[in-house]
C-alpha cells in the first residue's frame, strides 16, 4: 500500500483544488485473492479508538475539483459519517430465500383481511371498470395524456370500448381460498371492495405486493431507476395534503408493517417522497437494508444487477427492501434477495485511514464521472458516508462479502455542449464513487464488485 500512496502523492504534487486530474487513474487494482488477507488485523495493535478516531476522519469535507479538459467540476461541501464503532467486520454471506411461511406471513399482513380472489378469474368488475373510465376521462379533460396515448382520439376509444363492457360486466368476483403450495413463481391476490385488485408476487428470492394494480404503471417512475426530479415527478418532503399523513406518521406505519413483517434483520436506512403528477396521487418510501453488527448496508440506487459479458460473477441483486405509504396505507412493498448469513470471515479488518481513501477520491471522482464527452457536468456532492457494502468475488458464484466501503453521495447536473439542454439528477441516494475502505480499489456498484 506504501508504494501506492507514494505514487498517488506524487501525481498530487501536480493538483491543486479546482486544478485538472490526470489523464490516467492512479488506482488500486482489484485482487479478489488478497482481500481477504489484506483485511487480516494484526491483533498486537488493534487500536481501542472509535473508527473516527482511527481513521482520522473528518467531520466535515469540503473541497473543488476537476477533470484535466475542465467538463468535469466536482463540489464537496458534505458530512463525513462514519460508524458509532470501534471496527468493522467481514462477513461472507449467500443467496437466501423466502419459505411459505414468510410468504403467508407477508399475505396476512398485506393484504389485512381483503377477500382473497380466484387467479383464474379475468373479469373485471363494474367498479373496476368504472375507476378506469373516470380515470381516462379525468386524463382528457386535463389534456395530459400518458405515455400509452399518443391522442386524444386513442383515450376515447379506449373510454367507449370499456363502456361497452361496463353494461356485462359482474358487481363481484369469485373468492377462493390462497393457495400458499403452488411451484415458483405465483402471483396470490385479494381485494376489500371489489374495486380494486391487489396483487403479491412470489418468488424464492422476490416477494412484490402491489395494493391497486390501476397505479402500478404511474409508480414504475419511481420503481425502476433513479427517481429525479420531473414534469412527471415532484420530489417533496411532506405530503400531509395529498395523503393524510404526516411524514412521522407514515414512518410510524412503515416501521410498524415492518415489525408485523418481522423484518428483524434489516432497518430503515432511508427515506424520500414523491407527488406522481401522472397518476394524481403522492407516496412516501421507506428503505430498508440489512444490519451487521448495528451497522447498515449503504442503500443507494443501484441494484447491482447489471449484464455485463465479462463479468467475474453473475448478476446478484442486493439485498433491500422498500416500502411505499399513500392515502390508503401501505400501497407497495417489494423485498428482493435476502442474505443468508454464512461466516464471519474477520471479526475486525483492517482499513485505510481516511487521509490514505481521499487521496484516491481526489484522484478518481472527476474520473470516473467523465462519461459524457459532449456534457459538462457538475457533481455537488453532500454525504460521504463509511458503511457496508455486498460485493461478489471471483471464483465465489454462490456467494458475496459484506465489506466496508466509502461513499461519496449527492446530485448532479448534466449541461449538454451543443444543445444546450440541461438534465438534474437531483435524488441523494446516488453515490458518485465507491471506494472499498479494505484496499482503495474502485467499487462499480452497477456490477457489484
Amino acid at each position: 500500500m506504501k508504494k501506492i500512496i507514494i505514487a498517488l502523492l506524487a501525481a498530487l504534487l501536480l493538483l491543486t483544488a479546482c486544478q485538472p486530474t490526470p489523464e490516467a487513474a492512479v488506482v488500486v487494482q482489484k485482487d479478489f485473492g488478497q482481500l481477504t488477507e489484506k483485511a487480516k488485523l494484526d491483533e498486537s495493535h488493534v487500536p481501542d479508538l472509535l473508527l473516527s478516531e482511527s481513521l482520522k476522519a473528518p467531520k466535515t469535507l469540503h473541497k473543488a475539483l476537476e477533470n484535466k479538459q475542465g467538463n468535469v467540476k466536482v463540489y464537496i461541501e458534505a458530512d463525513v459519517t462514519v460508524p458509532d464503532a470501534k471496527g468493522l467486520p467481514m462477513i461472507r454471506v449467500g443467496h437466501g430465500s423466502f419459505t411459505r411461511d414468510d410468504i403467508r406471513r407477508f399475505a396476512d399482513v398485506l393484504f389485512n383481511g381483503a377477500m382473497p380472489l380466484d387467479p383464474n378469474n379475468k373479469k373485471y368488475t363494474k367498479s373496476m371498470i368504472q375507476e378506469s373510465i373516470d380515470r381516462l376521462i379525468k386524463m382528457r379533460e386535463s389534456g395530459d395524456l400518458d405515455m400509452k396515448y399518443e391522442s386524444v382520439e386513442q383515450v376515447d376509444a379506449d373510454i367507449a370500448e370499456l363502456m361497452a363492457k361496463l353494461e356485462t360486466a359482474p358487481d363481484t368476483m369469485d373468492v377462493a381460498e390462497h393457495d400458499f403450495r403452488q411451484e415458483y413463481p405465483f402471483s396470490l391476490q385479494a381485494t376489500e371492495d371489489f374495486a380494486a385488485i391487489s396483487n403479491l408476487f412470489c418468488q424464492e428470492q422476490v416477494i412484490e405486493y402491489c395494493k391497486n394494480l390501476n397505479r402500478y404503471a404511474a409508480m414504475s417512475l419511481v420503481l425502476v431507476g433513479t427517481p429525479d426530479s420531473s414534469p412527471l415527478l415532484n420530489i417533496k418532503a411532506d405530503l400531509s395534503a395529498e395523503t393524510g399523513y404526516t411524514p412521522e406518521e407514515a414512518y410510524a406505519l412503515a416501521m410498524q408493517t415492518a415489525d408485523r413483517l418481522n423484518i428483524t434483520d434489516l432497518a430503515c436506512t432511508g427515506q424520500r417522497a414523491y407527488f406522481l403528477t401522472e397518476g394524481g396521487f403522492g407516496v412516501y418510501e421507506f428503505m430498508f437494508t440489512r444490519m451487521v453488527n448495528n451497522i447498515p448496508v449503504t442503500f443507494t440506487n443501484d441494484i447491482g444487477n447489471q449484464f455485463n459479458p465479462n463479468s467475474v460473477h453473475v448478476s446478484w441483486e442486493y439485498e433491500m427492501l422498500r416500502l411505499f405509504i399513500d392515502e390508503t396505507g401501505v400501497c407497495y412493498l417489494k423485498y428482493a434477495s435476502p442474505y443468508a448469513i454464512e461466516e464471519t470471515v474477520s471479526e475486525q479488518v483492517n482499513m485505510l485511514s481516511f487521509d490514505e481513501v481521499w487521496q484516491i477520491a481526489e484522484l478518481m471522482l472527476p474520473i470516473v464521472n467523465d462519461r459524457f464527452t459532449d456534457y459538462n457536468i457538475t457533481i455537488n456532492i453532500n454525504s460521504v458516508k463509511l458503511g457496508f457494502m455486498r460485493i461478489v468475488e471471483e471464483g465465489y458464484p454462490n456467494s458475496g462479502l459484506l465489506v466496508p466501503v466509502w461513499d461519496f453521495m449527492g446530485t448532479c447536473t448534466r449541461q449538454h455542449s451543443g444543445r444546450g439542454t440541461t438534465n438534474k439528477a437531483d435524488d441523494p441516494y446516488t453515490s458518485y464513487l465507491t471506494i472499498n475502505a479494505i484496499d482503495g480499489s474502485i467499487i462499480d456498484r452497477a456490477l457489484g464488485y
